[in-house]
């Protein structure tokens, strides 16, 4: 009996317990707060510095937003009412905004064009069944981009130049060798592609000109497959050059933090590496981030 007790005591105490921790629980948070809308996403700054755009709702629904720079005239510049626009880009002319969208989900996002001053909206890939890629955009060419469409062949993307005035494309690269994956020169010629093997291996085949004939320059294992690939031409002296982006990141970290170097000499070091280039017209801008990864690691140690 007295066991008895001493049990219904116990069990009485720990519920009283629960029953404690259960009441101190904080509120559930909100679906809005974790499923709902941003307020504000994705800033981009366009190409003259004059504007600020962004994607925030309209009607409950995403769409890009624009603001001159300094000033509080924030106006919405898209009018989609469906599943809401994720992603944009300026034009480097300045006078448009690019941004995709697919219908109901089927991921064959076509590319769309707006004037932030008219609003006036243009779809520049009207194709049915047909997902579009955008490959490369360049100062030099402000009213073009290269964009990849499979509208030939559902299994292959060609290569497009798009007029971003006219709407006119003209096949630039044809997808003759199974790439899956595009890169230009800085003369806006598509240069390299890089396509699957069977065994999950990649390859990377370059070209000398936009006429001229494939042939491969490396290629890496499966093993290497997430973490390897194309980086882009050098601008200097038009080299090709490829290389391992694992070791691009351990050189770069190795200097910026062991050898302190500044992120200037570091991008001209890896410029000089046989086997990795740089895309970025400064070397500065290119490891501004590894830069500041070092001096949070720097401070950290501190």
């Amino acid at each position: 009996m007295k066991r008895r007790m001493v049990f219904g005591v116990a069990l009485a105490a720990m519920l009283w317990q629960a029953a404690g921790v259960q009441a101190e629980l904080p509120p559930l948070i909100p679906r809005e707060v974790l499923f709902g809308n941003p307020d504000k996403v994705s800033p981009k700054i366009s190409p003259d510095g004059q504007r600020l755009a962004y994607i925030a709702p309209d009607h409950d629904v995403l769409n890009v937003w624009v603001r001159t720079v300094g000033k509080n005239d924030d106006r919405v510049v898209t009018q989609d009412r469906g599943r809401g626009i994720r992603w944009f880009f300026w034009a480097q002319n300045n006078d448009q905004i690019l941004y995709g969208q697919d219908k109901g989900g089927d991921e064959n996002w076509r590319l769309y064009s707006v004037n932030p001053k008219t609003n006036k909206t243009r779809d520049l890939t009207p194709f049915d069944d047909v997902q579009a890629r955008v490959i490369a955009v360049d100062p030099k060419f402000p009213n073009e981009i290269l964009v990849a469409l499979n509208n030939r062949d559902p299994q292959l993307h060609d290569v497009h130049r798009l007029d971003l005035l006219t709407g006119n494309l003209t096949l630039a690269a044809k997808n003759t060798e199974g790439f899956i994956g595009w890169d230009a020169d800085h003369n806006f010629e598509i240069r390299a592609g890089v396509k699957t093997m069977p065994d999950g291996s990649n390859v990377l085949m370059v070209r000398d000109t936009a006429d001229s004939a494939w042939r491969t320059l490396t290629n890496w294992g499966i093993e290497d497959a997430m973490t390897s690939g194309t980086v882009s031409f050098a601008k200097a002296l038009n080299r090709s050059v490829t290389g391992s982006m694992n070791d691009m990141i351990y050189h770069a970290k190795m200097w910026l933090i062991e050898e302190e170097l500044s992120p200037f000499d570091v991008g001209f070091k890896l410029n000089e590496m046989p086997m990795s280039a740089l895309g970025y017209a400064n070397p500065r801008e290119a490891f501004r981030k590894l830069a500041d990864a070092r001096d949070a690691i720097k401070g950290g140690n501190g």
